[in-house]
């Protein structure tokens, strides 16, 4: 199986909403799966390999993200462990913080902010 990578951030007026993305697996190219602590295991399996998924091409172990599948596009690649936990992680602020034009966007993203006074007392439901 051969997937090909796309430029995530479409800003069409079709486009899709920030948390859709950020907050699920099947579009880093999980496909279907359930979420089992530090691993994602995919649902819609090969009868020949119960590791790969015939609607995705990531697999996550206790952290560790493998491609199982070839990738098309020239210069493309997979996303990494570090990188699919960055997406995810965005997904925190998109809660409250859900338009791309929000000052929080301007720089990288910190999620330790979230132990800020501020963000405890919001979180807290205070």
């Amino acid at each position: 199986m051969r997937f090909a990578p796309f430029h995530p951030h479409n800003t069409g007026e079709k486009a899709v909403g920030c948390s859709a993305c950020h907050g699920n697996p099947a579009f880093l190219g999980f496909g279907q799966h359930v979420l089992e602590g530090s691993s994602i295991r995919g649902t819609f399996l090969c009868e020949k390999s119960d590791r790969k998924a015939l609607d995705g091409f990531l697999s996550l172990d206790d952290g560790t993200v493998t491609s199982t599948a070839a990738v098309t596009r020239k210069d493309s690649r997979p996303l990494s462990g570090d990188e699919v936990r960055a997406v995810w992680a965005v997904n925190l602020c998109i809660v409250c913080h859900d338009k791309a034009k929000d000052k929080i966007y301007r720089k990288r993203l910190d999620t330790r902010a979230l132990d800020d006074a501020l963000h405890r007392r919001l979180l807290s439901g205070g």
